[in-house]
């Protein structure tokens, strides 16, 4: 298997184990809030898991119970106050404690809120540490399949146009210096009585230029 399907793999398998790993973290809370899951849990011979249909299932009936419940309680709830309403002295019986309900209610609904920011902010640093730790798989994943042993780098890219970039300077430079020696040829001064002596080096290593030197030498007189 090649190193890049084999990083792909291993990535993948990483990412469904984190998702199973959510899920059960999910399910178990869920049998921890409802009785008949944990009935059933604590009933349990061998000790074997229960199955997500049985559990969803489990939940759905208690779901359904407290909203019943929750219709018996409200209407239980008008009648008494019907009651109380009836009686003397019964209105501000009831006024004082309809107050009273609504101030429960209020600090109920800030509590709620506090305790959501509260879960917002541990669900905001659980991510945070999650992608620390991912990426530091991945880096460690890419040291071990790659073949010099080092992760591709993001300035491979910058390299590259640079390198193309100053392959066009030299390109341009030896073109010019080119001419310049044509147009020496062919200048007047090395027709007569002067030598001229060119010298075309390229310096690939260091300066990645090509070097033009020329040096004009009198002629030896004839008599």
């Amino acid at each position: 298997m090649a190193p890049d399907q084999q990083m792909k793999k291993v990535a993948h398998n990483a990412i469904e184990r984190r998702y199973r790993t959510n899920l059960n973290d999910r399910i178990q809370a869920l049998r921890s809030v409802v009785p008949t899951l944990q009935d059933a849990a604590a009933t349990e011979a061998d000790e074997k898991k229960l199955n997500k249909a049985t559990i969803l299932r489990c939940a759905t009936e208690y779901i359904l119970d407290l909203k019943h419940a929750n219709i018996i309680c409200s209407q239980e709830n008008e009648h008494l106050q019907q009651l109380i309403a009836s009686q003397p002295g019964g209105d501000l019986i009831l006024a004082q404690f309809l107050t009273q309900k609504q101030q429960y209610q209020a600090l109920e609904a800030a509590r709620m809120a506090q305790e959501r920011q509260a879960q917002q902010e541990r669900e905001r640093m659980e991510r945070k540490r999650i992608l620390k730790e991912r990426a530091a798989q991945r880096a460690a994943l890419a040291r071990l399949f790659m073949p010099n042993g080092e992760p591709k780098r993001r300035r491979s890219c910058r390299r590259k146009r640079n390198s193309s970039k100053n392959d066009t300077e030299d390109l341009q430079s030896s073109r010019a210096l080119m001419a310049l020696f044509g147009l020496c040829l062919t200048h007047p001064l090395t027709q007569t009585s002067h030598s001229v002596n060119f010298n075309l080096a390229f310096d690939w290593w260091h300066l990645r230029k090509p070097v033009l030197t020329f040096s004009i030498l009198p002629l030896p007189m004839v008599y």
